[in-house]
């Protein structure tokens, strides 16, 4: 049992529901909601009550690692589009649209200009974190996790007698690390407003537009002018300048994937493009390739990648087995087979398909749950009069739009109490822990962000929560003696 647990369970009943209630109000008023555009509503994100405790050393070593893991994709990417990787990029890159080529043909060096990214960790049953993932368009949840973070600081110490303003500075802000590597990158690029002016960008119906208005708020009481502004609404002036609403921007942050964007509007022209202006992200779609941490696996055995011994030493220790799905032999897991396609097909319980760039976990496979109604009805979404697992993979293995083979990394169920509908209840879930990075400055991230969901695919979108992801240093610093001994929990849990 937790601290927090013992505390919680010493609270009398009806004081610890209107803590509960209290702080999923506050975050649903602030931000902490998914957009609905179809229904033209705001839907709260389901936050726990309960820490996700982290050692410090660990969120330390995450956010190393991610940005060693960022460094390295990118290296990979860029050897990709050379001479020797050639034949890989026109596999991997299928996929891309003509905009995403028009931008690397333009300038293949914007891939190591990363404001910001995110990595995505699973805890396998050993409890080491691997790498699933990178996000370098739309990585978000900066702001959700600070919300939750420093809520639930502010709730707890002001339950506890606490001053709240050295804890919310302990656990760090991830929305002003991302500034901070807005503006690092903005000198770089040899701006010099000071403080620049923000657009944030997105698409209309954007599903995070709380998070986006969170960052509208926060980026202006740091001293900027800071807009959100629809994609459709940008222009530009006689000097090439980007407006919008009347006003100048000398900085866009994008939250818009490239592929939502028409090639011959104003942001379609300037993510080819920029001219005066700086674009943050700019387009670096070969990074969310997951093919590209196969090629990262396998030159972990057999070194032909431009790494460092410590980029090749973090994907050791956190990149699992991953391969490009196609047709041939391969190295599996346990050593060279005949053929990949067959021996996924045989191995389900050992693998997850996904496919090598997509977003939300629409294109996520975990074999041992393929046997279900919901993941047959997917598979004959996407390949249509699909009979099963074994001909899914046949499909995927010829699809032009690649796909990948994973080693799976079965993340055990961890209890949270989720705040659903204003009440509390405990909960059996998934989590992931989320580390932040950024590739091109001296700005580094030193935070991350921690999801929960019922599912094993976790996604906000997609009903899943957030936990506030605290440092154990905070933690003691709250209960410095361990938490009360109490009776019965004061919050019954439901099964």
């Amino acid at each position: 049992m937790t601290d927090f647990d013992r505390w919680l369970r010493s609270l009398p009943g009806q004081r610890a529901a209107a803590l509960a209630a209290r702080y999923a109000r506050a975050l649903e008023d602030s931000g902490l909601t998914v957009y609905r555009a179809a229904e033209d509503r705001f839907v709260p994100i389901a936050p726990a009550l309960s820490p996700e405790p982290i050692a410090d050393g660990e969120l330390a070593e995450l956010c190393a690692d991610a940005e060693l893991l960022l460094s390295a994709t990118a290296k990979a990417c860029r050897w990709t589009l050379g001479p020797a990787g050639r034949k890989v990029a026109e596999i991997l890159y299928a996929g891309l649209t003509p905009l995403e080529n028009a931008c690397l043909i333009k300038d293949p060096e914007r891939l190591f200009t990363v404001a910001t990214a995110r990595v995505d960790f699973f805890r396998g049953p050993d409890g080491v974190a691997r790498a699933l993932e990178l996000n370098a368009t739309i990585p978000a949840m900066q702001g959700y996790s600070d919300l939750v973070a420093h809520r639930w600081i502010s709730e707890i110490a002001a339950e506890r007698g606490l001053d709240a303003a050295p804890l919310v500075a302990r656990v760090g802000s991830n929305t002003a690390d991302l500034l901070a590597s807005l503006v690092a990158h903005y000198r770089r690029a040899g701006g010099c407003a000071r403080p620049p002016a923000i657009a944030i960008v997105s698409r209309r119906g954007d599903s995070q537009l709380g998070e986006l208005r969170h960052y509208e708020r926060a980026f202006a009481a740091a001293g900027h002018r800071a807009r959100h502004v629809w994609v459709d609404e940008l222009g530009v002036d006689p000097d090439g300048v980007v407006t919008a609403r009347g006003e100048r921007f000398d900085l866009i942050y994008r939250h818009i994937f490239a592929r939502r964007v028409e090639p011959a509007s104003v942001m379609g022209r300037l993510l080819v493009d920029p001219g005066p202006n700086v674009i943050l992200n700019p387009v670096l779609s070969p990074l969310e390739v997951k093919g590209i941490l196969g090629l990262l696996h396998e030159d972990k055995d057999a070194p032909f990648l431009p790494l460092t011994d410590d980029e090749r030493t973090a994907v050791a220790r956190r990149v699992p087995w991953t391969r490009v799905l196609q047709r041939g032999a391969a190295v599996a897991p346990d050593g060279p087979v005949a053929d990949l396609p067959a021996w996924v097909a045989a191995n389900a319980p050992r693998v997850v398909v996904k496919r090598s760039w997509d977003y939300g976990g629409k294109g996520v496979f975990i074999g041992t749950d393929t046997e279900g109604d919901a993941a047959r009805q997917r598979m004959a979404e996407i390949f249509p009069g699909c009979t099963g697992w074994s001909d899914f993979v046949a499909r995927a293995a010829d699809d032009p739009n690649v796909w990948v083979v994973q080693a799976l990394v079965p993340p055990p169920a961890v209890r949270h109490l989720l705040v659903l509908g204003g009440a509390a209840s405990w909960h059996d879930v998934f989590v992931d822990v989320n580390a932040y990075a950024c590739l091109g400055v001296d700005a580094r991230p030193r935070g991350g962000v921690c999801r929960a969901s019922s599912s094993k695919i976790v996604n906000i979108a997609g009903g899943g929560g957030v936990a506030p992801l605290i440092q154990e240093s905070v933690l003691s610093a709250i209960w410095p003696d361990g938490g009360p001994q109490g009776g019965p929990p004061s919050i019954k849990i439901p099964r």
